[in-house]
């Protein structure tokens, strides 16, 4: 490992201590609820970029199915295993390659503590009920329902 690489490694290492990504689970910690913590964070942060308009990478966040299998990148959340979820990692800027997310100029990023909610809500099993899935109003072809001739 060069010297560099082995730098990069300590500085990941010391801010995943500092978010607590790969903390055990708390029992004193409060369950996250998806549609009021995490949901209102996916709209206002990622909902421009991965919603049923656009899917930056192949991502759709706005549709439970869609979001847990992923995009081009494969699944992005790993079940109780925050640091292993490459959302966790992306917000928190920890992957240097692809940077930190929203981009510079699509959003503002996390907060410290909006981070520490994904951490939780992941290492509690990213509970995500199909009723929270953002019914979209498009007019579009692909969203119209089908239309049968009468025989």
């Amino acid at each position: 490992m060069n010297k560099r690489s082995f730098l990069l490694l300590g500085i990941i290492i010391v801010f995943a201590a500092t978010l607590n990504v790969a903390a055990a689970p708390n029992e004193d910690e409060a369950l996250v609820d998806f549609v009021e913590s995490i949901q209102p964070i996916l709209k206002r942060s990622c909902y421009s970029c991965h919603s049923a308009e656009k899917q930056e990478g192949g991502l759709r966040l706005d549709h439970r199915n869609s979001a847990m299998l992923g995009g081009d990148s494969g699944p992005i959340v790993v079940k109780q295993r925050p640091a292993d979820s490459l959302m966790l990692q992306l917000i928190a800027g920890l992957d240097e390659d692809r940077g930190r997310m929203p981009p510079e100029g699509e959003g503002t990023p996390l907060t410290k503590q909006q981070i520490d909610l994904f951490r939780r809500w992941i290492q509690q099993g990213a509970n995500w009920p199909e009723t929270a899935d953002v019914v979209q109003s498009s007019s579009h072809w692909s969203f119209q329902p089908i239309q049968l001739p009468e025989l």
